[in-house]
């Protein structure tokens, strides 16, 4: 008959073993979640021009530029370094500036909601309001930085990836379950 130090980590490691098996799960969830990332059509997006009131280079983990525009001066219109190639984010920064118009193409759905606010926010927006837009395209009077294409090949190009790296996390954490599972006395 075991003893009671043995119940205790028997149940211990079995809890630990169903916690690491409940992460996993969730990865693999995320990961497949990754992997259905659509590309946009140019009919589920809006392009509309106004005014720089301020366009900054945010470095960080995640850099990013931001946009502030005049008609909407509580929102950030960002866009990924990643998705925007170096030369073009350099040169974004660089010609455009402070009162210059410059045309944005964004998602839909954000724009009704966000922008002109015919449709109601999301549940979450409701509550912990976003003021990020994500920019899908973005051109200037000269030159186009950024097209609907260009961002479409970035998004599809980084969800393999990203959802492979997803995966490979969620392994891991059953792999540690069956190990704690393996190290469980009178079990496997």
């Amino acid at each position: 008959m075991p003893d009671s130090k043995h119940i205790n980590q028997r149940k211990f490691n079995i809890k630990l073993s169903i916690f690491f098996i409940t992460i996993g799960l969730f990865c693999f969830y995320i990961a497949y979640r990754a992997t259905e990332i659509k590309e946009l059509n140019t009919a589920e997006i809006i392009e509309f021009g106004d005014v720089i009131t301020n366009i900054e280079y945010k470095q960080t983990k995640h850099s990013y530029i931001l946009i502030k525009l005049k008609k909407y001066p509580d929102l950030d219109f960002r866009i990924s370094v990643k998705t925007l190639t170096t030369t073009l984010a350099d040169q974004l920064i660089s010609y455009e500036s402070e009162g210059d118009s410059i045309f944005i193409g964004i998602d839909k759905a954000e724009f009704r909601s966000k922008l002109i606010k015919v449709d109601s926010l999301s549940t979450m927006d409701t509550y912990f309001f976003n003021p990020n837009i994500n920019i899908e395209s973005i051109k200037s009077q000269k030159t186009n930085y950024l097209t609907l294409a260009e961002n479409n090949i970035s998004r599809t190009e980084n969800k393999h990836l990203n959802s492979f790296i997803i995966a490979v996390i969620g392994l891991f954490f059953f792999l540690m379950a069956l190990i704690t599972l393996k190290k469980t006395p009178n079990l496997i």
